[in-house]
């Protein structure tokens, strides 16, 4: 027998009462609530029960498809998911999207629409979350050296670049490496640098020269 089985998705601090009276108005049978901290669609374990408990033909019914997940990448794969098992999704506040679901027809011209724009918003706010992020990177304060420094103590973040920070002795060792004078190990042995480092500080030099 076809189940209509609703699921409503909160945080902690947040109160699932209104989804739960819309979901029992759309006459669901039973109700899976989810209450998470995470970030991420990942892992939530009434979200999986619910997918293991429905057989093909029952209908999951949600308030708002961003029930599905916290961005459109992760609702596009769980409508992806929910249509390969065979299972109808109801979404109350999505009346045209719902007429696939008494008419196999219309499903199969709205589904793949559907598919489309999810994956088309979700391209678009990875495009945005990237250019934020590159932005809000661009804009850290740096000193004359371009490193970037520490808003609380004006200090330069991370680890510290070993060519800024060479010694006389270690910059004249390199340039006797650089001049095929002493061997690479020797060249580790005295500046105590790591072999990744003193050819990186060489291709530094060879660019400042060029």
């Amino acid at each position: 027998m076809r189940k209509k089985i609703g699921y409503a998705r909160v945080s902690l601090n947040q109160n699932e009462t209104r989804q739960i009276e819309d979901l029992k108005k759309a006459g669901v049978e039973e109700i899976y609530i989810e209450k998470s901290l995470g970030k991420n669609f990942i892992g939530r374990d009434c979200w999986n029960k619910l997918l293991i408990d429905c057989t093909e033909g029952d209908t999951i019914v949600i308030t708002e498809l961003n029930r599905l997940g916290r961005n459109k990448l992760e609702i596009k794969e769980s409508f992806e998911l929910i249509q390969k098992k065979g299972i109808n999704l109801e979404v109350l506040n999505m009346p045209l999207f719902n007429a696939g679901i008494s008419a196999p027809l219309i499903s199969n011209l709205i589904c793949p629409i559907v598919l489309e724009l999810l994956d088309y918003m979700a391209n678009e706010e990875k495009k945005t979350i990237l250019k934020r992020q590159k932005e809000a990177y661009e804009s850290l304060p740096r000193d004359e050296k371009g490193r970037i420094v520490s808003k609380k103590n004006n200090k330069p973040v991370g680890r510290e670049n070993a060519f800024d920070n060479m010694t006389t002795k270690q910059r004249k060792t390199i340039d006797l490496w650089i001049e095929k004078r002493i061997t690479t190990d020797e060249c580790i042995k005295i500046t105590k640098f790591s072999r990744s480092t003193i050819f990186r500080i060489k291709k530094i030099l060879k660019n400042e020269n060029s």
